[in-house]
């Protein structure tokens, strides 16, 4: 029975372990420039993308985002036209049961962004 709680004492204690880590890693200004850094990279990132879908609205384009797994019967990835692109969100139109469906994704999420080509 001794051997129960003590599972239990360890247990809570390595839990707590990696918040206690990166509370001193947090304390560190190697680490405070090394968590901007990162921030800004996102920031960036996240404008080149933004500048892009602006650039394709009324296009025809590929979308990958980790946020159209639920949407898209496992695929991360859909055929949509864009319509509207705001900062944070972009307005997609796509092809379900010969209807189109509205979808908004945020742009922080999208992994990558290609127009497609009619073929002539």
């Amino acid at each position: 029975m001794w051997w129960i709680v003590l599972l239990i004492i360890a247990y809570m204690l390595f839990s707590r372990l990696d918040d206690i880590i990166e509370l001193s890693k947090s304390k560190s200004p190697d680490y405070q420039k090394e968590v901007e850094q990162r921030q800004y990279e996102n920031q960036q990132e996240r404008k080149e993308i933004t500048q892009q879908l602006r650039a394709l609205i009324g296009s025809e384009c590929r979308i990958k985002s980790s946020d159209l797994i639920y949407m898209s019967n496992g695929s991360s990835e859909i055929k949509a036209k864009i319509s509207q692109v705001d900062d944070d969100w972009v307005e997609v139109l796509t092809l379900r049961k010969k209807k189109y469906l509205k979808v908004y994704i945020k742009i922080e999420s999208i992994n990558s962004l290609s127009k497609i080509v009619a073929e002539e």
